[in-house]
């Protein structure tokens, strides 16, 4: 049986007994939960006990100098040319390239920034921590999914390493994700199929609902004597609709229009049964469109390469007629 811990990034500034402390109470820990699952083993001796150390080689550009075309560039000889490139905001001299231990000392002082929480080289995790918490709190990070959690107290939401904890049992309910390249034998290419998504509606329709406020309580809440959580005032009861059928008149010719007797202004209705005329006429049009549609009209004598390109065309008529709403979230609940 075999415990073990994951990696943990030390630098020179990290606390190494913090650090063993922690793997060895992780593995203590494991072993505790192994024999508490009345698997019946107990513990007889420790044959090996490997540690694996992985150099990290951070981005060079936060290490030391490069020679670089740009207009301020420290040359410095140490590992904190990120706080440099910071305080050189505030250098003042004409030869901003030039290093001086004492002089960027001051700087720090001047401008009240404190780089005790920056580990250098910087790694590039430390700029991914300012962006995402704004601040120098620990952030914790799912290395399944790459949640990441924060290590300030929130109520709405999970944090910290308790946060984590409960991630993972949700997580791990779920299978991991990754690319699943093409095998040898399978097309090279990917190929689109829905080619009339593609395609230009020429007739769209407009739609909106009007109501009127009826200020009567509803008659299931008095007979029932259950006070409502919701104090409802009044009823809204559709009244009235208008609607407007847009046509792409390159698309589509007019005589058709006018053939079909399509509504060419705006159609508004105010009378009883509103939602019931409106299901009505939208059938109505629909119909009227569909035979639009099926209508074969003859085309201009195409050349050579125009039959081609229309040989090879995958061109359908739609198979919908859109409707748009006005604030339809308002509408659907009133309909």
């Amino acid at each position: 049986m075999s415990f073990k811990t994951t990696n943990v990034l030390a630098c020179k500034s990290s606390n190494f007994n913090s650090l063993l402390n922690k793997m060895f109470n992780k593995l203590l820990s494991e072993e505790e939960q192994f024999i508490s699952k009345e698997s019946g083993w107990s513990l007889k001796s420790i044959d090996c006990i490997q540690l694996r150390i992985n150099k990290v080689n951070p981005l060079k550009g936060g290490s030391t100098y490069l020679d670089l075309p740009t207009v301020i560039n420290v040359k410095n000889n140490d590992n904190e040319c990120f706080k440099y490139s910071i305080l050189s905001k505030y250098d003042n001299r004409l030869n901003k390239s030039r290093f001086s231990k004492k002089y960027f000392d001051m700087l720090e002082k001047k401008s009240g920034f404190n780089f005790k929480c920056i580990n250098f080289p910087t790694p590039i995790t430390q700029f991914i921590r300012s962006q995402r918490t704004k601040n120098c709190s620990k952030l914790i990070i799912c290395k399944r999914c790459f949640t990441s959690f924060g290590n300030k107290p929130c109520k709405s939401k999970l944090w910290g390493e308790s946060g984590l904890i409960r991630h993972k049992q949700m997580c791990i309910k779920n299978k991991l994700g990754r690319p699943i390249m093409f095998e040898e034998g399978d097309d090279d290419f990917i190929y689109f199929k829905n080619y009339k998504n593609t395609q230009r509606i020429p007739i769209v329709i407009y739609a909106d609902f009007e109501c009127i406020l009826n200020p009567k309580q509803p008659v299931k809440f008095i007979q029932s004597g259950k006070k409502p959580k919701t104090n409802i005032t009044h009823l809204h009861k559709l009244m009235s609709y208008g609607c407007y059928v847009k046509v792409d008149y390159y698309i589509i010719p007019k005589k058709l229009i006018k053939k079909f007797e399509i509504p060419r202004k705006v159609v508004i209705y105010r009378g009883k049964n509103a939602a019931k005329k409106f299901m009505n006429s939208m059938i109505s049009i629909g119909n009227k469109i569909n035979n639009i549609y099926k209508t074969n009209l003859p085309i201009n004598k195409l050349t050579l390469k125009e039959e081609k390109h229309f040989q090879k065309a995958k061109l359908t008529n739609p198979s919908f007629v859109p409707i748009f709403f006005h604030n339809l979230t308002y509408d659907s609940h009133v309909f």
